[in-house]
């Protein structure tokens, strides 16, 4: 069930909008929801930081608040020809369709009712992943709990 297909892939693969706890855009791929940990798992595992973080600002650079669905959205080829387990190793995903999860969740999180931070707290966690050594699942939660104003200087003292 989806409230929204952004895309459907030839691998049977569906993503989503759907509702969440607090919105109608929870990210699923198959009705499983994907969690940040994947995403910076999936970034890590490349062990090439600088081709990732440009195409993940290739992602970014596309997404803002007039986004609602990924109509628009030039998926980046990356071209490393793997796969990557999401959904708790339910399901195993291509690059793209990888990339095209990620960049609804920024969309997400752009959407999100009040926020201030936007996309960029994805930003800063796949940032500290890459560039700071951070833990996949210590970066995915390092915002919770912390005011936005202090997050808002990290996210700018490393350039979004």
């Amino acid at each position: 069930m989806c409230n929204l297909v952004l895309r459907e892939y030839s691998e049977g693969i569906r993503l989503c909008f759907n509702n969440g706890n607090f919105d109608s855009y929870l990210v699923t791929v198959n009705g499983y929801a994907i969690l940040d940990s994947e995403f910076l798992e999936f970034f890590k595992s490349y062990g090439l930081p600088k081709l990732v973080w440009s195409t993940i600002l290739e992602i970014s650079a596309q997404i803002n608040k007039n986004n609602i669905n990924l109509s628009n959205f030039k998926t980046p080829i990356v071209n490393l020809q793997t796969t990557h387990p999401i959904a708790n190793g339910r399901l195993k995903v291509s690059e793209p369709i990888l990339f095209d999860t990620y960049a609804a969740c920024l969309i997400s999180e752009e959407q999100k009712q009040g926020t201030k931070l936007g996309k960029r707290i994805k930003l800063l966690a796949a940032y500290q992943v890459l560039f700071e050594d951070y833990a996949p699942e210590k970066a995915a939660k390092f915002s919770t709990g912390k005011v936005w104003k202090d997050l808002d200087k990290l996210c700018k003292e490393r350039g979004f």
